[in-house]
């Protein structure tokens, strides 16, 4: 089914149409990023351009990479770049590479294990008896959330952190 929200802050709008999944997975996400994009700019004065018969200029938003223009990574390439020696950096890769290559706003526990185990040379045996803890530790360092029992998405800021790390 497919759901429709406007959302409007001063001279930012920002439209949405399409799967209600999003809307119920990732709403409060996007309420989050606008409002911080709204408070880290001063979007509230209207911007005057070089042309006087432009008074205003709405802002341009750019939106994450889609993962068809991405050079897909594994998560043994992506645990190495983020150094890949701890288990959050591990945990940190398959999440990442669940989030911006699989497209998952929300990812299940085992997903996230599963995942882990693919980042050979880094994953130890170890990690998997310690997921709890390292989840608790990037819980609390705001790195990731946990939505509902054992499912969990990359907190905004750690998403663009990682995105751009990828890019390099």
């Amino acid at each position: 089914m497919n759901s429709k929200i406007k959302i409007k802050m001063g001279q930012t709008e920002i439209e949405y149409e399409g799967s209600e999944t999003f809307l119920k997975e990732s709403l409060i996400a996007l309420i989050s990023n606008v409002t911080d994009l709204y408070k880290t700019t001063d979007l509230s004065a209207p911007r005057v351009d070089a042309d006087p018969t432009i008074s205003s200029v709405a802002p341009t938003v750019t939106s994450p990479i889609k993962p068809s223009e991405k050079v897909k990574l594994s998560v043994r390439t992506i645990a190495a770049k983020l150094g890949g020696s701890m288990g959050k950096d591990v945990v940190l890769a398959a999440a990442a590479y669940l989030t911006i290559y699989e497209d998952k706003e929300v990812f299940k526990r085992g997903e996230l294990l599963e995942h882990m185990k693919k980042a050979t040379g880094f994953y130890k045996e170890s990690f998997s008896g310690n997921l709890t803890r390292i989840l608790d530790s990037l819980m609390s360092a705001g790195e990731i959330y946990e939505h509902s029992e054992g499912n969990y998405s990359l907190s905004n800021d750690k998403r663009c952190y990682l995105e751009e790390k990828l890019r390099d």
